[in-house]
């Protein structure tokens, strides 16, 4: 049973029910949908697997619970809904939190290594009890040294640091940091 919520570059994103168990899931179709070519697509999605995988577990992190063999579907734990929703109604309480839980997820990837490169409120996932988790790993990426070249687009515009607007050559994990500011702002503006 399942029912669409979203389309992203990479394919389409259905609410669905785990017929055996009843557990509601998120499930990522990855290519027929795909804005880009369905070859260029399969080769996104298994980075993102690889690097769930790499993530393993955390509170502010949204679960992968499986993928198939051909990596073209993802399931991952059902959310709510997303912060891009619900960003113009919160008190300042909720603000705080949802700043906190964001940064607890940030402080996470960056002690492991890995740069999420893509922060924004679409892809911070709300939960029935209100935790908050980052998901949409599609353009994260494991640093090795402190620096990372810029080979490819990095983040959405709005949520992207100035150095990369402005054409440096390589960045930081402090991106990341750069766009949960920008996304506590945008929840103090409840815009």
């Amino acid at each position: 049973v399942a029912e669409r919520i979203g389309k992203g570059a990479y394919g389409g994103v259905w609410q669905a029910t785990v017929l055996d168990t009843k557990e509601e899931v998120v499930v990522k179709v990855v290519w027929p949908d795909a804005d880009l070519d369905p070859e260029d697509a399969k080769t996104e999605s298994p980075r993102e697997i690889a690097m769930m995988k790499l993530v393993g577990s955390h509170p502010n992190i949204v679960s992968m619970l499986g993928a198939t063999a051909d990596s073209t579907v993802i399931v991952f734990e059902e959310a709510l809904t997303d912060l891009h929703v619900i960003i113009k109604k919160q008190h300042f309480q909720m603000i705080l939190k949802c700043t906190t839980d964001i940064l607890k997820g940030v402080e996470y990837l960056h002690s492991i290594r890995v740069v999420h490169r893509d922060l924004k409120p679409a892809n911070i996932l709300v939960f029935k009890d209100l935790t908050v988790k980052i998901g949409d790993f599609g353009l994260a990426r494991e640093f090795v040294n402190d620096k990372m070249v810029v080979r490819d687009e990095v983040s959405t515009l709005w949520y992207r640091a100035p150095e990369l607007i402005m054409g440096a050559e390589s960045y930081s994990s402090k991106i990341d940091e750069w766009s949960v500011g920008v996304i506590a702002l945008e929840m103090l503006n409840g815009q």
